[in-house]
């Protein structure tokens, strides 16, 4: 299940069904709300193919969650942990890139990503860039001059 980071989805009661249930939790990137869209969507499509099983009786859910599955094209784009990157975040509402290392990879679109500055976020694919840039590594001396 995908969904955004709301309360009702975090919350131990909603964690311990899924749990019983078998249902795997995903949460989107903060700030990129296209995928909780996708998630709508097929949310959408499901209501309908139910409405529609409603009146036929014919129609078998388990082929339809088959066809969506073999219709998900896999990603060109990857990115491996380690790799530098910059990712975007956000600093009262407004979109900045800051440099940083991918620390683990979630699934075919989230990551985990330590800034430099030692914070870690998740992002979403298509908020990271690819760079060249080498973490600067601050020298004893270096730190002194800024304290």
């Amino acid at each position: 299940m995908v969904s955004d980071n709301a309360s009702i989805f975090t919350g131990d009661t909603f964690s311990n069904y899924c749990l019983e249930n078998g249902i795997r939790q995903k949460f989107i990137a903060p700030g990129y709300p296209a995928t909780n869209g996708l998630a709508e969507r097929n949310v959408q499509t499901l209501k309908n193919k139910l409405k529609m099983f409603q009146y036929t009786r014919r129609f078998k859910i388990y082929s339809f969650e088959e066809r969506s599955q073999q219709q998900i094209q896999p990603r060109t784009r990857c990115l491996q942990v380690g790799e530098r990157v910059q990712a975007r975040v956000f600093i009262s509402n407004k979109p900045f890139w800051k440099n940083g290392t991918i620390k683990q990879k979630l699934g075919n679109f989230h990551y985990i990503i330590e800034l430099d500055e030692g914070k870690s976020l998740k992002r979403h694919i298509n908020q990271l860039q690819k760079v060249e840039i080498k973490k600067k590594q601050v020298t004893f001396e270096e730190s002194k001059i800024h304290h």
